[in-house]
C-alpha cells in the first residue's frame, strides 16, 4: 500500500471522527435548544467515545476506508444505511446492557443522532468519493472499434 493511499485513509478515518463529534454536538444542541454546557458534553462524551470507536471498526469491516472501493453508487448507498442500521443497534446495545457511570441513558439523543449522523456522514462520504475520484484516471484504456457493441462497452466503462 503506497503512502498516498495510507494518507487518504488517514484523511477518511479522521473526517468520520470529526464528522461524529460534530454531529453528537449539533444532535445536543437541537434536542437542548441550546449550546451544550461543558457538563452535558462531557457526560455523552464519556458515553459516546466508546461507540464511535465501534461504529469506525464497524467502518472498517465494511470496506469503507478501501480507497480503491469507494465510488458514490447505489452499492454504497445501500451499504451505507445497512451499515448505519448495524451502528445504531450496537449503540442501543452498549446503553441497554452495558453499566453506565454517569447515569445517562440518552435514548432520544441516540436517536436524533443516528438520524443527523446518516444525513452528516453520508454526505461526507459522497463529498470525499468525488475529491477522490478528480482528476486523472487511474487505469488509462485503450476502445479499438466502434459500433454497438463498443459503444456499450465504452458506455459501461464510463459508468463504472
Amino acid at each position: 500500500m503506497s503512502n498516498t493511499t495510507k494518507f487518504k485513509q488517514l484523511i477518511l478515518l479522521f473526517g468520520d471522527f470529526f464528522i461524529l463529534y460534530l454531529t453528537l454536538y449539533w444532535t445536543l444542541f437541537l434536542r437542548y435548544q441550546a449550546l451544550p454546557d461543558s457538563n452535558l458534553w462531557q457526560s455523552h462524551l464519556q458515553i459516546f467515545t466508546p461507540i464511535f470507536i465501534g461504529w469506525v471498526i464497524v467502518f472498517y469491516i465494511a470496506d469503507f476506508y478501501n480507497i480503491h472501493a469507494l465510488k458514490n453508487s447505489f452499492e454504497f448507498n445501500k451499504k451505507w444505511g445497512m451499515v448505519l442500521g448495524i451502528n445504531t443497534l450496537l449503540a442501543i446495545a452498549v446503553f441497554y446492557f452495558l453499566p453506565n457511570e454517569t447515569g445517562l441513558t440518552p435514548k432520544t439523543n441516540l436517536l436524533l443522532f443516528a438520524l443527523n449522523f446518516g444525513i452528516f456522514g453520508f454526505i461526507w462520504r459522497r463529498l470525499y468519493n468525488i475529491f477522490l475520484r478528480q482528476g486523472e484516471a487511474q487505469n488509462k484504456i485503450l476502445l479499438v472499434g466502434n459500433g454497438p457493441v463498443a459503444e456499450k462497452i465504452f458506455n459501461h466503462i464510463n459508468l463504472n
